[in-house]
C-alpha cells in the first residue's frame, strides 16, 4: 500500500466524518414536522442510493481484478461515472429539499455536507494516483 493511498483514505475518512457531523447537526436543529417531512421524502431512497453505490464499487473492483491491464481506463471511467452520479444526486436532493419547504440553513448545511463528501472522495482518488 502506497503512502498516497493511505493519505487518501485518511483524508476521505476525515471529510466523510465531518460531512456526517454537519448533516446530523443540521437535522437536530429542525422542527419535528419538517424533520418528518424530510424523512418521508427521503427515507426509502437512502436505501436505494446505498445499494447503487455499493453495486458500483463492487463492479469496479471486479472489473479491475479481471481486466487489470486496463486499470487506468477502468478507474477513470469509474471516477467519471461516480462523480456524475454524486452531482446528479446533489442537484436532485437540493431540488426536493426546496420543494418540501426545508429551511434554507438546512439546505445549505446539506449541500456543504455533500461537498465535503465529494471533496474527500476526490482527494482519496487523486492521492492514490498522484502520490
Amino acid at each position: 500500500m502506497s503512502n498516497g493511498y493511505t493519505f487518501g483514505m485518511i483524508a476521505f475518512l476525515l471529510f466523510f466524518l465531518l460531512s456526517r457531523v454537519i448533516g446530523a447537526q443540521a437535522t437536530k436543529r429542525l422542527e419535528a414536522d419538517v424533520r418528518h417531512r424530510i424523512y418521508d421524502e427521503f427515507g426509502s431512497q437512502n436505501n436505494v442510493r446505498t445499494f447503487i453505490t455499493v453495486s458500483m464499487l463492487i463492479c469496479y473492483f471486479v472489473a479491475i481484478s479481471y481486466f487489470h491491464f486496463y486499470f487506468l481506463t477502468i478507474s477513470i471511467a469509474f471516477l467519471t461515472l461516480f462523480l456524475v452520479y454524486l452531482i446528479v444526486n446533489l442537484f436532485v436532493t437540493n431540488k426536493r429539499l426546496n420543494s418540501i419547504g426545508a429551511p434554507t440553513d438546512y439546505v445549505h448545511s446539506i449541500m456543504i455536507s455533500w461537498a465535503l463528501y465529494m471533496g474527500g472522495f476526490l482527494i482519496m482518488i487523486l492521492a492514490s494516483f498522484l502520490l
